[in-house]
């Protein structure tokens, strides 16, 4: 029997795992969930959230330059966690199917707040900012710096995470932040915000 595998959100609604829409995609449901899910599977020294680091990397894209519409991808970027997790890495390298289901969601995010698919360029910004977020936040936040990682860039030593004021606000500022962005009206950054 081929029956449906639900997630049900905060905000109540059900998600099909196996057929995954754009109309499925709330911003609420997304912030609701990173803002309580704890970066490297929560084996670092405090906790910081998924949706802190997606705030993190879209100040860092605003601090480049970037468009709206890149801050809006480096804010998103992980917005699948919010129905499947935030799987770590070495998780994803041993389950290739998770990466398939991963996959899926993302393009549903995507369509849901796009409307095209972001060109080659605008992921491989957003891709370099994530990386070097995950090394800025490996250096601040794990035991071994992330040090014997395997990665070729180094941390930038003047980072730090911010104001880690809370689930309730950090998610309140995920979703101003990603209305703002959408609307394109006013630059997010999160000073303005917080």
């Amino acid at each position: 029997m081929n029956q449906p595998i639900w997630v049900e959100t905060y905000r109540g609604r059900r998600l099909d795992l196996r057929d995954v829409h754009p109309a499925d995609i709330d911003i609420e449901d997304i912030a609701h969930s990173l803002s309580r899910q704890c970066r490297f599977n929560g084996h670092c020294r405090f906790f910081y959230s998924v949706a802190h680091h997606s705030l993190a990397i879209t100040q860092s894209l605003h601090d480049q330059g970037c468009s709206a519409r890149i801050r809006l991808l480096g804010l998103l970027h992980d917005a699948q966690e919010a129905y499947i997790g935030d799987i770590i890495t070495p998780v994803k390298r041993v389950m290739p199917e998770l990466c398939a289901l991963e996959d899926q969601i993302a393009l549903a995010v995507r369509r849901r707040f796009f409307d095209r698919p972001p060109s080659g360029e605008e992921e491989r910004i957003v891709k370099k900012a994530d990386r070097q977020m995950l090394l800025n936040e490996a250096a601040l936040l794990m035991p071994s710096k992330g040090g014997w990682w395997g990665y070729d860039e180094k941390a930038d030593g003047n980072w730090q995470p911010g104001a880690l004021d809370g689930m309730t606000y950090t998610e309140g500022v995920f979703i101003q932040c990603c209305e703002m962005l959408v609307s394109s009206e006013h630059p997010c950054t999160i000073e303005k915000i917080g």
